[in-house]
């Protein structure tokens, strides 16, 4: 899962003004913790079967 992993910022949506989304996109493009994590992220979704399973499970469930 993406969420409450270190490899996602979190605002909440009446606070997203431009100077604040930048501050947070710079804060990502410039941490090599947050690229650190969103590789593990990639990793796990790799390991479970990627995109296309992914796809699969969804049209399951659309039926």
């Amino acid at each position: 899962m993406i969420a409450g992993s270190t490899a996602t910022r979190w605002s909440a949506f009446g606070r997203a003004k431009p100077d604040r989304i930048a501050a947070a996109v710079t804060k990502v493009l410039d941490d090599p913790a947050y690229r650190s994590a969103a590789a593990k992220v990639g990793d796990s979704f790799r390991e479970a079967g990627g995109a296309s399973t992914a796809a699969d499970h969804l049209e399951a469930l659309l039926g």
